[in-house]
């Protein structure tokens, strides 16, 4: 059997650039300013997926010598042992005032994620948009509301509702910037 070589080169480009592919463009991350989305249903009839995530940051090759990565809890998502959880909770009854710090620094956090259809970008397909549970709720909170009165369409493709996602930057040094939709 011989060699993939393009798949060979693929799996060097990632290695390269840190495990992402330059064609690997699923996520959408709002810009500044406003853009509107429509929230597609999926598979599974639930468009809306709670991941608990460990925000983890190592030094190493980054412009300012500190890499962030975001890794899925095990113990939350699927049940199963988490060594990044048995260490915050360690760290959490027996540590030190600074390593309680650490720890709550270390305990998983729930993200949620939908696929959208950028509006004005249709050409790129859906996408997976990464949200806080602030908007999630308000989403639910459309879908129960819409459900109520009988008129369950907020996911058609059709006659579904856009959202408008509006992104505005950081108001003064040490603020970061806010995501809000309507």
């Amino acid at each position: 059997m011989a060699i993939n070589l393009e798949a060979m080169r693929a799996k060097l480009e990632a290695s390269r650039n840190g495990g992402k592919r330059k064609e690997d463009n699923t996520k959408w991350k709002p810009q500044q300013g406003d853009q509107t989305i429509r929230i597609m249903p999926a598979a599974d009839g639930d468009p809306f997926k709670e991941v608990y995530m460990h925000y983890l940051t190592f030094s190493g090759q980054s412009p300012n010598g500190r890499r962030k990565e975001a890794v899925v809890c095990p113990k939350r998502q699927y049940g199963q042992r988490c060594p990044v959880c048995e260490l915050a909770t360690q760290l959490w009854f027996n540590g030190t005032k600074d390593e309680q710090q650490i720890a709550k620094k270390l305990f998983a956090r729930e993200r949620y994620y939908s696929p959208v259809l950028v509006r004005g970008s249709e050409d790129m397909g859906i996408k997976v948009f990464g949200y806080s549970s602030k908007m999630y709720n308000k989403m639910l909170d459309w879908v129960a509301d819409e459900a109520n009165q009988g008129t369950a369409n907020f996911l058609n493709t059709d006659d579904g509702y856009d959202v408008l996602v509006r992104r505005t930057p950081a108001a003064g040094p040490g603020a970061f910037p806010s995501t809000e939709i309507d």
